[in-house]
């Protein structure tokens, strides 16, 4: 009898605990579909669409502090965004891009990412 009060008790306990993992699993699936979405929009030609999707995906991303420190998925979706503004030809939002990527990059690699904006810069101002 003891057992079973002292299990409800702790139930009701970690029922907050639960329902924040619960919001937050529910975010990191709904920021997935939508990079998965910038991606297939993307390499089906819907520009605007893609760079729409993935600017979905990191604002929800960015909204969930459990979900911020996937540097990952934070580059993809900056690339993404970069890809698509390059395709529309928005070169300040593609420069913009590039660089939150490669900020994004840069803290998670530590000091040695200077060398690559030159070099991403310039491959995708040569198209």
């Amino acid at each position: 009898m003891l057992v079973t009060v002292f299990n409800a008790i702790n139930a009701l306990i970690g029922l907050p605990r639960r329902a924040r993992e619960w919001r937050v699993s529910r975010r990191d699936r709904t920021a997935q579909a939508s990079l998965r979405e910038a991606l297939a929009q993307y390499f089906g030609g819907r520009y605007s669409r893609a760079q729409k999707a993935a600017q979905r995906a990191l604002t929800i991303q960015a909204d969930t502090p459990e979900l911020a420190q996937d540097n990952e998925f934070t580059v993809l979706g900056h690339l993404l965004t970069a890809g698509s503004a390059h395709r529309l030809q928005d070169r300040a939002g593609r420069d913009r891009a590039i660089e939150r990527a490669l900020d994004r990059r840069g803290a998670a690699l530590g000091a040695r990412g200077g060398g690559g904006r030159t070099a991403a810069r310039g491959r995708m101002g040569a198209r």
